[in-house]
């Protein structure tokens, strides 16, 4: 949703559900934002190893496919962990 080119783009991850990480993107509607659904949640295929790391990797594939460099993470409730090991796993993807 929405960008702004002088900031990349916001990866809000909440588990597990995405009720309030859509209500954060409302409210931050000048900024790009992504909502996904985790792997094994929603209509997304769950990962062979259901461990933090392999969520954050599943997470840098994303922003590949969707060309996207770097963002910054807001990272609520349950998925305040895989905020953390996505930022100490691919620090070169997630400026803050």
């Amino acid at each position: 949703q929405g960008a702004r080119e002088s900031c990349p783009s916001l990866l809000i991850l909440e588990a597990p559900t995405t009720l309030n990480a859509r209500r954060w993107q409302h409210s931050l509607g000048d900024r790009g934002t992504i909502v996904p659904e985790l792997p094994g949640f929603g209509e997304s295929d769950p990962l062979a190893e259901p461990t933090l790391e392999a969520a954050a990797d599943s997470l840098a594939a994303m922003l590949d496919e969707l060309a996207i460099r770097e963002v910054d993470v807001l990272a609520l409730d349950f998925a305040t962990p895989l905020g953390a090991v996505m930022a100490a796993r691919h620090p070169d993807r997630v400026r803050r």
